[in-house]
């Protein structure tokens, strides 16, 4: 797969970057210098074309998934990343996924279906409608969301069905509430302060 890898001084962290439908694996780069600027980092580019917009998986006319892509992609990419940790030589329990919009949607299916070994994750602008299996157990995965009150694309009904299946898995869940469908700088400001407490810098 297409992607960027950089050494950081804490060659212990790693953020994987999943970038959102039009963006490409340099987009998320500037939010991973802000909120861990010493950590590596992984951004991989989304290989499904839609209309000249780059995503991690295919929809339907109606903005619907297409879980089988979906299902599809997402095996593809935990190859990859096992492929990576082995080559750039980083571990994937001391990584972070990072994902705004459609790349939050992929790192949520790898969370919460694929069983990946990663751990934290930063989901910005998440819309992932599929119900987790009952005895999904996430009380080892530390999660952070960052939802629109005002997101045309997500729903508070979706925002808070999501909030409440993590609940249920037992997910250590932190999240904030920006506008619309978007990242603000004082959501990055939470985001770095949620991941200083972790002690990642």
């Amino acid at each position: 797969m297409e992607h960027l890898f950089s050494q950081g001084q804490d060659a212990e962290h790693t953020l994987i970057l999943f970038h959102g439908t039009g963006g490409n694996e340099e987009s998320l780069i500037p939010i991973a210098q802000t909120i861990a600027p010493q950590a590596n980092y992984l951004a991989i580019r989304g290989e499904i074309n839609e209309q000249g917009y780059l995503r991690f998986f295919r929809r339907y006319d109606d903005g619907s998934y297409d879980l089988e892509n979906l299902d599809q992609q997402g095996r593809k990419i935990n190859d990859f990343l096992n492929w990576a940790s082995d080559h750039y030589h980083f571990d994937l329990t001391q990584a972070i996924f990072v994902g705004f919009s459609n790349g939050s949607n992929i790192a949520s299916h790898l969370l919460f279906q694929l069983g990946s070994p990663v751990k934290r994750a930063i989901l910005m602008a998440p819309l992932y409608p599929l119900d987790f299996n009952p005895e999904l157990d996430l009380s080892s995965k530390e999660i952070f969301l960052s939802m629109g009150k005002q997101d045309p694309l997500c729903s508070m009904e979706q925002n808070q069905a999501l909030l409440a299946k993590l609940e249920q898995a037992q997910a250590h869940v932190q999240y904030t509430w920006v506008n619309s469908h978007e990242v603000t700088l004082n959501s990055l400001s939470e985001i770095k302060q949620w991941l200083v407490n972790l002690g990642i810098a």
